[in-house]
């Protein structure tokens, strides 16, 4: 049996980032597999996000129960960093959600 969750805080954020255009790439930092992902805006702004535990791991390998917070950093004339942290995770995807797609209209889509 395997000790990873079914689904993760961060696989939902892929799919509710992909239902509105941006697919994002995942990374790694060379210790932890899939540990943050990655997207470039029609721009050339880079935007990096990871999902952070409540226990303060950085990974895509924690379940919903364990949510501490969505960060995100995007790179362009201006960086912007943001965290979501609400406890709520519904709530927390739906606004950095709702932030990179803002993003996305000041910087452009692109398919990567």
């Amino acid at each position: 049996m395997s000790s990873q969750p079914d689904v993760t805080v961060f696989d939902i954020v892929m799919d509710r980032l992909a239902e509105a255009g941006i697919a994002c790439l995942p990374d790694d930092d060379g210790k932890v597999q899939g540990a943050y992902a990655c997207y470039t805006f029609a721009d050339g702004a880079d935007l990096t996000w990871a999902t952070i535990s409540n226990t303060g791991m950085e990974n895509s390998l924690h379940s919903v129960s364990e949510h501490g917070v969505i960060s995100g950093h995007c790179e362009a004339d201006r960086a912007e960093t943001r965290g979501f942290g609400s406890g709520d995770v519904d709530k927390d995807v739906t606004a950095f959600v709702a932030w990179v797609v803002d993003l996305a209209d000041r910087h452009g889509k692109t398919s990567q």
